[in-house]
């Protein structure tokens, strides 16, 4: 009996492995043939290219290509092709950055202003390498600088390093304090490209060729003249809806935070390496994948995003400089790497990314996503809908919030005992609480907060969870899957006796030679600049909004405010004074 208990026994367990085999052996994943379908199916053989590679335990899975790397000569796209990817470079310089980290020639600790001492003098903040490799340096994006100034980078012909630097040196202020907030700047790798000068004794071209060459990526490249032949390069197009491809030439000679141009073999060769060779560079390639040590964040390391998609952690980053786009995506729990490339100003490379990666999922993605849906409304349902939170604590949420993009307003309001979200132009949405009181918890830099979360009642995935510090609400975070945590801060309601006041009359920015006017036109403020009007909206005390810019007093302003700092896209805290 206890053998014949044994051979069913070992007979289930056999039955079992078959079954994990099956499900773990290449056979479920998709087919060459059915994978070149997909590609050729969204990409037609007469438009701007893309290419197209997987790397799976270690091995070129699938190497694929479509459409036109030049659309005047009819030349299709092939292995050969090299695409500009952008923001996807900024991998490659932290690379080089680490590099000298690793030799001990750099640290982590280092002020910029070791290297560049004339730059942010009158900071007294340290600026960090790792603030500049983490985005939470404070350092304002040159290229949203340009377009402040009236002329964005697109139609800045020769525009170089020289000319970027001189901006960057005439900045005194910063977005923030340095180390306390993620903001994403192209200027900070820019920086870095500097820093690597100063450090190595080599131009910075010459020192990432110098890696290139050792990683065995020698089509890999940055761009130093734009005016360069570069041979086998696609040209990025976009028809801007008409159906009509123009060119969108790329007239800069910037370098590091992005114009690396590279074939996608070189980008395969790179993706192998880091998942059978990496420890065969002294540890470059493993550090390079991990969180920066004695970083505010964890969800931005090197040059790359850390974040949690389908279930699991992945690495990744996308890049988009004009019609070029390209996209890396890791799972290194599938061992698995995604590579998109294109000259298409029509597709978006993060999207067709995770496509891909979906294929290669236990399961469908699709139905994973049904699932976790199901499963999240199930929580919404029998949990989140059940918890009754103290009136006390609910009075404390109603209020004007401000999303970290500086131009989403959203309102909290409350209706039959409920909480709503509120933001104009858009459905109302109720939110659902997932606990009855707040839990401990920790904001960057450490300080001691209290948090308490609820759920969107149309998205179950999407949390919105307010921040206490020391028994007062400070704001919320958005939480998604696959996304960093998006803070808003909350706003005070104009004063109803003193009211902050603004003068009217011309305000200046010394640092970048430029300025706006104010007027008040029937209690309206109205901003004048280059000819433009905008209205202002009075949305918080001493807080004003329109179009894609934010005001605020920078002042206590009974007697009238001649000082104003403007925020708009990536920028914060600009001065302007009357």
């Amino acid at each position: 009996m206890r053998i014949r208990i044994l051979l069913t026994l070992s007979l289930l367990f056999s039955y079992y492995l078959a079954a994990v085999y099956a499900q773990q052996t290449p056979t479920n994943y998709p087919g060459q043939d059915e994978l070149q379908n997909w590609l050729e199916e969204k990409y037609l053989d007469t438009v701007p290219g893309i290419a197209v590679g997987i790397v799976k335990d270690g091995e070129v899975y699938f190497e694929g290509y479509a459409g036109m790397a030049n659309l005047e000569h009819q030349v299709p796209v092939a292995d050969s092709t090299c695409f500009n990817i952008a923001s996807v470079a900024k991998q490659f310089t932290a690379l080089c950055v680490l590099q000298l980290i690793l030799d001990k020639k750099l640290n982590l600790d280092d002020d910029l202003r070791k290297f560049l001492p004339d730059f942010y003098a009158e900071n007294p903040n340290p600026i960090e390498i790792r603030h500049l490799l983490a985005h939470t340096s404070g350092v304002r994006d040159l290229y949203e600088l340009l377009s402040l100034e009236g002329r964005p980078w697109w139609a800045r012909v020769g525009y170089d390093m020289g000319d970027a630097l001189e901006l960057l040196g005439a900045q005194k202020t910063l977005n923030d304090t340095p180390g306390t907030n993620y903001r994403y700047s192209n200027s900070g790798y820019l920086l870095l490209t500097q820093v690597v000068e100063q450090v190595s004794g080599q131009t910075f071209p010459e020192y990432s060729a110098a890696l290139f060459n050792r990683l065995g990526m020698p089509d890999t490249r940055f761009q130093t003249n734009y005016m360069t032949v570069m041979p086998n390069k696609a040209l990025p197009y976009n028809d801007w809806g008409d159906g009509i491809w123009k060119q969108y030439p790329m007239v800069v000679e910037l370098y590091g935070d992005g114009f690396l141009y590279t074939t996608l073999r070189d980008q395969l060769r790179f993706e192998q390496l880091l998942q059978v060779q990496a420890g065969s560079f002294g540890g470059l390639l493993v550090e390079s994948q991990k969180p920066i040590p004695g970083s505010v964040i964890n969800s931005y390391g090197f040059g790359l995003e850390l974040n949690t998609w389908e279930g699991m952690s992945v690495v990744e980053h996308e890049g988009a400089t004009g019609a070029y786009g390209a996209h890396t995506l890791r799972i290194p729990e599938l061992d698995l790497s995604v590579v998109v490339m294109k000259s298409n100003g029509n597709y978006w490379a993060r999207a067709l990314a995770r496509d891909l990666a979906r294929m290669f999922m236990p399961g469908s993605g699709e139905a994973q996503k049904s699932e976790a849906g199901s499963n999240a409304m199930a929580a919404q349902g029998e949990g989140a809908s059940s918890v009754r939170i103290k009136e006390s604590l609910l009075s404390e949420l109603p209020a004007r919030y401000l999303l970290e993009d500086g131009l989403t307003f959203i309102e909290i309001t409350r209706k039959d005992g409920e909480l709503y979200r509120e933001i104009e132009g858009r459905d109302s949405v109720r939110l659902l609480p997932l606990s009855k009181k707040p839990v401990k918890a920790k904001g960057r830099g450490g300080a001691a907060l209290q948090e308490l979360a609820f759920v969107y009642e149309t998205v179950p995935d999407l949390k919105m969870v307010f921040l206490w510090e020391e028994d007062r609400v400070i704001g919320f975070e958005l939480r998604q899957e696959g996304l960093g945590p998006r803070p808003a801060q909350r706003l005070e309601a104009p004063r109803k006796n003193k009211p902050i006041a603004v003068r009217p009359g011309t305000y200046y920015n010394e640092e970048l030679e430029i300025s706006f006017q104010l007027a008040y036109s029937d209690n309206s403020m109205i901003l004048t600049y280059e000819g433009n009007t905008l209205p202002l909206q009075q949305k918080a005390d001493g807080l004003w909004a329109g179009g894609e810019y934010l005001l605020r007093a920078d002042c206590d302003g009974f007697e009238g405010c001649s000082r104003l700092l403007l925020d708009t896209g990536r920028m914060r805290n600009i001065v302007f004074s009357r």
